[in-house]
């Protein structure tokens, strides 16, 4: 059994593995798509699937789609018990911000330092990891190609728990970018170098406003966020993908699982100091599609900067021995380095019951 967490990856999913594994071996169990086939292979959506574990006894394996989203507690838990679990994720490792002096400085945790309540240590070291630079040089997704447009970040302030910016400054630093922004889009049609694509902003009233600007200046624009109607949002999201629409503007509905392979420019307007955030937006654009080349990004803000256009999280191979590294770039001022995780690494004793627990 595949398990999603969202209706969209469960489609995706579905469609993929019907390709690998024949459409007779492969069914989908979700009531968003009002589906509930059961066969060797099954898609299904956790909301779905927890409620009937009794259907469930023949999947001996179970593989989590995006497992760095997914909760082990609750729905999750009531269907792991007992069975062999994979994890699949483009971002198998947290990051935690914290102040030094005057220098912010990030953190990079592989996922298994995460402890559940109930479950211990779950999810143990990777078991194959694969970088994003070698998937591109073998043709299995789209390069990018950097333009950095940056507006003044200076007065991007950082929240308390060196997390995040404030919700304020990002605000204040969004409505100074409104016309940059359409002169950006403008230049991005006029060279060729948009069919389709997605601007990222920080809220849902910077969305609303832009669409505004777009709609007086002619550009072929939607805005979509938490606050369209679902009909609607649904209907603006169909035209990007079937290219009737551009551009689509965006406020946390086009970042994790959004899957148009022909979008070809992104506008980051969507300043943050989360890693995962900023590979999940750089991931819009990785996806292959005929006629399409390479994919434009043009950055307003410090993201990639920060955080670099490409970046590859190197995760080690041997236990409990594994590192992260995030590679050839720095944190603001100061380079990342190597990060031993044997700080994390639990006595033998209790290593060996955490081993019993996950085995249930």
């Amino acid at each position: 059994m595949v398990l999603t967490l969202s209706k969209e990856l469960c489609d995706q999913d579905y469609e993929k593995l019907k390709l690998v594994a024949g459409e007779e071996r492969v069914g989908m169990y979700s009531a968003s798509w009002n589906k509930k086939e059961i066969k060797p292979i099954t898609v299904a959506t956790i909301q779905s699937a927890y409620k009937h574990p009794e259907l469930w006894k023949q999947h001996k394996l179970i593989i989590c789609d995006e497992v760095d989203n997914m909760p082990l507690e609750g729905m999750l838990a009531s269907l792991i018990h007992g069975k062999l679990v994979f994890g699949l994720t483009a971002t198998a490792y947290a990051t935690q911000g914290s102040f030094s002096g005057t220098w912010y400085t990030t953190k990079i945790f592989p996922m298994h330092k995460i402890k559940s309540k109930k479950l211990g240590w779950f999810w143990q070291p990777v078991e194959k990891s694969i970088s994003e630079k070698r998937l591109t040089e073998e043709g299995y997704l789209c390069p990018l190609k950097m333009y950095k447009a940056p507006m003044d970040c200076s007065m991007l302030k950082i929240n308390s728990n060196g997390s995040e910016y404030t919700a304020e400054s990002i605000e204040k630093w969004v409505n100074e970018t409104f016309t940059r922004i359409v002169e950006l889009m403008s230049g991005a049609e006029m060279h060729n170098m948009c069919k389709s694509g997605i601007v990222f902003m920080p809220s849902i009233a910077s969305c609303e406003a832009l669409e505004i600007l777009c709609e007086k200046v002619g550009i072929n624009a939607k805005a979509v966020s938490s606050k369209t109607p679902k009909k609607e949002r649904e209907k603006i999201i169909e035209a990007h993908k079937d290219g009737s629409l551009r551009w689509l503007i965006n406020q946390g509905i086009a970042t994790r699982g959004f899957d148009n392979p022909q979008v070809d420019c992104l506008i980051i307007a969507r300043p943050t100091k989360s890693l995962r955030l900023h590979r999940q937006i750089l991931g819009r654009g990785i996806r292959l599609a005929e006629g399409k080349s390479v994919c434009t990004v043009i950055d307003l803000t410090e993201n990639c900067k920060t955080w670099g256009g490409s970046v590859d999280v190197e995760m080690g191979k041997k236990g409990w021995q594994d590192t992260i590294l995030l590679r050839g770039h720095d944190i603001s001022g100061m380079e990342v380095a190597k990060i031993n995780i044997d700080q994390f690494r639990k006595p033998k004793e209790e290593e060996k019951n955490i081993t019993r627990e996950r085995r249930f």
